[in-house]
């Protein structure tokens, strides 16, 4: 299940000269909630890497992105640069890393 937020964005309409006409601002928080199952016997599971240890579990991923659009004097818009900061929660901790 994803649970996306509106958006937040503000204009500046007079940023720095190399920046363009326009900056743009744009947050854009997210969550999402897995239930992931189908592993009824661990000991039996053959694990590949990390992410194999993760299986019969829940978890919540709290994010948020960050993104800088540029609009130039010719009318060409473009996204700048970007990124995005995110925390992963698990509900069954001890379930997930046993092995």
């Amino acid at each position: 299940m994803d649970l996306v937020m509106p958006s937040l964005q503000r204009i500046f309409e007079h940023p720095p000269k190399w920046l363009g006409q326009r900056l743009k601002h744009v947050i854009e928080p997210r969550a999402s909630f897995k239930y992931v199952s189908g592993v009824t016997d661990f000991e039996r599971l053959i694990r590949f890497d990390e992410t194999d240890l993760v299986a019969n579990t829940k978890e919540v991923e709290l994010s948020i992105a960050n993104r800088f659009y540029i609009k130039r004097k010719d009318g060409e818009t473009f996204e700048a640069f970007s990124w995005t900061v995110a925390q992963r929660r698990y509900f069954d901790p001890t379930r997930a890393a046993s092995s």
